[in-house]
This record gives structure tokens, C-alpha cells and sequence, in this order.
């Protein structure tokens, strides 16, 4: 069974509370792991980028999150 240092999970904590958002998990034995991200609500303004042609910003589902 793999295991290993829980080392990942400190930097990503540590980088996405720098960038202003969040992670946390809940653990079930036997079961798997949930893990939940906080991310914020808009993006900045230089973080938006315009909606391709027929699609208007608010009828797109994200492909991708970037803090």
C-alpha cells in the first residue's frame, strides 16, 4: 500500500491560502478521501478573458480553475 509524507498537501495549502483561497479534506478509512477548494467568487479583471464567439461569459462551464 503506497503511502506518503503528507508533504503535498502542506504546499498546496500553503499556496492557495496565499492566493487567497482554500482546501480541506475529510478522510473516511477504507472509504477514499473528499478533498473541498475555496476558490473566489470572480476573478480580477485582468484574470477574465472574453467568451468565444455565440458564448457569453455566464452560459460557460469552467474547464479549468486557476487561483
Amino acid at each position: 500500500k503506497p503511502h506518503g509524507t503528507g508533504l503535498g498537501l502542506v504546499i498546496s495549502k500553503k499556496m492557495l491560502s496565499q492566493m487567497h483561497c482554500g482546501i480541506d479534506l475529510v478522510s473516511e478509512k477504507g472509504v477514499g478521501t473528499t478533498f473541498h477548494l475555496t476558490l473566489p467568487k470572480s476573478a480580477t479583471k485582468a484574470q477574465r478573458t472574453d467568451a468565444p464567439p455565440g458564448k457569453s461569459r455566464e452560459n460557460r462551464q469552467p474547464s479549468a480553475f486557476a487561483c
